[in-house]
């Protein structure tokens, strides 16, 4: 059984009523985390220690081009990882899977998103 045979399996086994209550509890921790997050990044010593190290990695790299090169390479051939470009699209997968098994199981029941 595949991931969106897996997705497809539980959604289908909910009902409207689980379905509302699963995407407002959705919602609700997007929400939460956002908020969390705007909270976090608004805070003035955050802020500044931000443009700290920013200036501090552009005085860095304006003084050494080459460690910057270097960096932007290393940074370039992780990401281009097997391994890492697996992960990432084993997790659009499942993600895009579920979104469209709630959008369709959503649409049978006559919920309108």
């Amino acid at each position: 059984m595949g991931i969106l045979d897996d997705v497809q399996t539980q959604v289908e086994s909910m009902g409207a009523d689980e379905l509302k209550a699963e995407f407002a509890r959705i919602i609700a921790e997007r929400e939460k985390r956002k908020t969390k997050q705007l909270e976090y990044n608004t805070k003035p010593e955050v802020k500044a220690k931000r443009l700290e190290y920013t200036k501090a990695k552009m005085a860095e790299y304006k003084s050494d081009p080459v460690k910057a090169a270097k960096m932007a390479e290393q940074r370039k051939a992780y990401m281009q990882k097997p391994e890492v470009k697996e992960r990432q699209k084993v997790y659009r997968e499942k993600r895009n899977a579920q979104l469209k098994a709630i959008v369709a199981r959503a649409a049978e029941l006559g919920i309108t998103l």
